[in-house]
């Protein structure tokens, strides 16, 4: 008796399952361990190992075996597992390859060719559980391992064998497939969250007989097999979209949905979902025996290198999905088809060649991009648009992020070796939030997670160990071992390391924010300004108060955290402030985003800071202050002589000032909410200069904002937080500038020669007097104490002076500066 491919290959199956166990004989048990085994044969290692037409052979006998078991809430592998459990180890060993039937077996194959012989067809997998489930209730299995099995998973064996009985009823796999079986009552639908690959409404029907689709197969991903192989899942929520594209794909016109959404909301995820709900048997009436294939447009056009050969791959591909109407293609990015296969001087691309299908009906098309590549590519063709009806995917919630996470958890554990804490997990998505504002969820969430995964399981590289040098004493095997990481515990910790790396935010400010006192920081900020900045005590305590209202949350605004203009002359350190204040804040000077404004004084010099408009030179370029914001979006900004640059310029401020965004030239928009703008300008009316008069003072500030009103718009000067008046520098204030200088040098010959030196007053009033001015205040201080000290000092050690004598003074020298002498 010939037997189908199918039970041939689950035959092979029963007699290694036989020799696992150690059973001397192949029983009807282990005959349901290789039928049950049947989507071994289905996995791509082995549909290549065996031919696609074995392939094709079987995947129908497959198909109404995945009827059966769909609405028990349970899969074969579970099944197999439990079965097992209960057949037990045997004691015998088989010394060669050949397993023999038992009697009750070969007694169990008369039944199967006499119930085929009835049918007129070859025996076949159905055959053999009409058989072993016989008289509909399965009475005869009682207290076997198979009821056994079946009574654990709280499968009803009465229920199973009437659904086998039923499917048998058909005399062939084409007359089966019109059967359908609801689920038992006892098992309901999962509904809060949602889970996809949980339970079912119906049993699918088995798939349509397949015809050859090697191009697909070629040039697509099945998304369906994937899934019934498990690589894909689990899947939480989008419960309505999931309902809306299942209602389009039910149309009978403009039946083909298309995602729209920005990158990293899931719209991929919830092509992959609607192939794990076609495998759990979900609504069967729109999806039954359905295939969802991902088509790869980049494939189709490599090695294309003559005409016409890109239009008879894709044309093949759309002949194979008419003659499968049970297909559904999946286009990920499918803005691509636009201009794709276009050749130079002419030609078709692959939209075009979409078009007449879609129209027709005859293939079920689905795919995803976002919202501007659609309204760019996809809008601009009325003929393509109009056969894709839109689903709008928006970015989830904090919460329904934090399911989706959940979800994955054991599959992160699984591929890093790892174990994940819970705190790991809000963090990674209360983290991202609050720091990656420029990306979406859940994507955003889900990469910082397997970031920090990755760096808990690999925390260094590799070193290699030779066995025999490691010290246990073991002795002369000299092979080796390498050593980079054994997982471990993932924590928020390794979620805000993980952010530092990915995002540049000092890691301080991230933990800060998990422990809840990220702004407690800002507590230090005056003393350790104070430090640095010298003769400024009003205009630093007036800047420091801003920014302890604004951290202190009290400053209600939408804008950034503070915005302030440092009025003053030059040199008195307002530029100054700025770099002190970054580098306290966010812990490198590289923190502050600095533009020198006298850069922006054309109206044109505005495409620098946001990119030039679409049609211009320079619009694919990037923005300089649009890109920056996103790259660092917790800095300072620091805009040196706004008074310098253009009206226009300054009009660009006005958005990020109020509602603390700023929207480049491509419609993109950088986050300033926390940021701390700092703009400096020169411009000072006389009667606020001079030594102390006003100080940084509110009076002054005030006065000095009514007179800016000649220099500024109205609505930019409302925007300002802080307008900051810095007073000229008093001879006390640059001795305190200049001993830091000093002692840096003194203990530079310290160091290098061990070598005194001191500074004697009448010099450093030599230097005062050579280096400030009251026009430039003290940037000149630098300069004249490089050429009065530094430069007779690398004399001097060029020389080997200063190993004749071991103390040097700086001293005034009346009219020609100061000179250095041994004393």
């Amino acid at each position: 008796m010939k037997y189908s491919a199918a039970l041939s290959y689950a035959w092979n199956l029963a007699a290694g399952e036989a020799a696992l166990l150690k059973s001397e004989l192949i029983e009807y048990h282990h005959l349901l361990l290789g039928i049950f085994g049947l989507e071994k044969a289905v996995s791509e290692e082995e549909k290549r190992r065996l031919g696609y037409n074995a392939y094709r052979a079987i995947k129908p006998e497959y198909d109404s075996l995945m009827k059966l078991i769909s609405g028990y809430g349970v899969n074969y592998k579970t099944l197999r597992r439990s079965l097992r459990s209960n057949i037990g180890a045997g004691g015998y060993e088989h010394k060669n390859a050949v397993v023999h039937r038992s009697g009750e077996c070969k007694k169990l194959f008369e039944k199967i060719d006499a119930l085929a012989a009835l049918k007129s067809s070859d025996p076949d997998c159905i055959h053999v559980l009409a058989v072993i489930f016989e008289g509909r209730n399965g009475e005869g299995l009682a207290g076997s391992p198979v009821a056994k099995a079946f009574a654990e998973l709280k499968i009803d064996i009465a229920d199973f064998a009437a659904r086998v009985m039923k499917l048998n009823e058909g005399a062939s796999g084409a007359a089966r497939g019109n059967i359908s079986f609801h689920r038992p009552d006892n098992r309901a639908d999962s509904t809060e969250p949602e889970k996809v690959n949980m339970g079912a409404d119906k049993i699918d029907a088995v798939s349509p007989e397949i015809k050859n689709t090697h191009f697909l197969d070629k040039y697509g991903r099945d998304l369906t097999r994937d899934a019934r192989d498990g690589k894909l899942g689990p899947f939480i929520g989008r419960r309505s979209e999931l309902l809306q594209i299942i209602q389009i794909l039910a149309r009978r016109t403009k039946n083909n949905p298309v995602l729209l959404g920005e990158a990293g909301v899931g719209k991929t995820a919830i092509a992959e979902a609607l192939a794990v709900r076609i495998v759990e048997g979900k609504d069967p009436q729109v999806l039954g025996g359905r295939r969802v294939i991902e088509l790869n447009v980049g494939s189709l056009i490599a090695g294309t290198k003559y005409r016409g050969e890109f239009e008879e791959k894709l044309t093949m591909i759309l002949k194979e999905a008419e003659e499968n109407p049970a297909v559904i293609l999946f286009i990920d990015e499918i803005h691509t088809i636009v201009g794709a296969g276009r050749v130079e001087g002419g030609g078709t691309d692959a939209g075009n060649i979409l078009k007449p299908a879609l129209a027709r009906g005859a293939i079920r098309c689905m795919g995803s991009t976002t919202m501007d590549e659609y309204q760019r590519f996809i809008e601009s063709d009325p003929a393509l648009e109009r056969r894709f009806d839109k689903v709008i995917i928006n970015e989830p919630s904090r919460d329904e992020s934090l399911d989706i996470i959940k979800g994955l958890k054991a599959k992160f554990e699984s591929h890093h070796g790892v174990v994940i804490t819970e705190d790991a997990l809000t963090a990674s998505v209360d983290l991202s939030i609050r720091f990656a504002p420029e990306y979406n969820l859940p994507d955003k969430a889900i990469d910082l997670l397997d970031r920090a995964c990755a760096m808990a399981n690999i925390p260094e590289l590799s070193v290699m160990i030779k066995r025999g040098e490691s010290g246990d004493g073991g002795g002369g095997d000299a092979s080796a071992s390498f050593y980079g990481g054994s997982g471990g515990m993932v924590d928020k910790a390794h979620i805000a390391e993980a952010l530092h790396k990915k995002t540049g935010v000092p890691l301080e400010i991230i933990k800060g924010h998990l422990a809840g006192d990220e702004k407690s920081r800002i507590i230090g900020l005056e003393a350790y300004v104070k430090e640095n900045i010298f003769g400024q005590d009003e205009a630093v305590a007036r800047f420091n108060e801003r920014l302890l209202t604004a951290y202190g949350g009290f400053a209600k605004k939408r804008g950034p955290l503070a915005t302030f203009l440092f009025l003053g002359p030059s040199g008195v350190g307002k530029t100054e402030l700025a770099r002190v204040a970054t580098r306290y804040l966010f812990g490198a000077e590289d923190a502050a985003i600095r533009f020198d404004m006298s850069e922006f004084m054309e109206e044109h010099s505005v495409s620098k800071l946001i990119g030039a408009p679409p049609g211009y030179v320079g619009f694919k370029e990037g923005a300089r202050l649009t890109d920056n914001l996103r790259a660092k979006p917790y800095s300072v900004v620091l805009l040196d002589e706004i008074d310098k640059a253009h009206p226009k310029v300054i009009d660009i401020f006005l958005q990020a000032f109020d509602e603390g965004r700023i929207t480049d030239s491509r419609g993109k928009t950088a986050d300033a909410r926390n940021a701390i703008f700092i703009m400096t300008s020169n411009l000072m009316p006389e009667k606020h200069m001079g030594f102390g008069l006003f100080g940084g003072s509110k009076s002054a500030a005030e006065s000095a904002a009514g007179d800016l009103k000649k220099y500024f718009r109205v609505e930019f000067l409302n925007r300002i937080d802080e307008i900051i008046v810095f007073k000229d520098l008093s001879e006390d204030d640059i001795r305190k500038i200049l001993k830091p200088i000093m002692d840096e040098v003194a203990g530079m010959v310290r160091e290098r020669s061990g070598a005194e030196l001191v500074f004697e007053p009448g010099a450093v009033k030599a230097i005062i007097e050579a280096g400030y001015s009251r026009q430039y205040g003290a940037r000149e201080l630098r300069r004249a104490f490089d050429r009065a000290v530094q430069v007779p000092l690398s004399k001097l050690s060029l020389g080997g002076e200063f190993a004749k004598h071991k103390k040097w003074a700086v001293r005034s020298a009346g009219s020609e500066g100061v000179t250095i002498v041994s004393v």
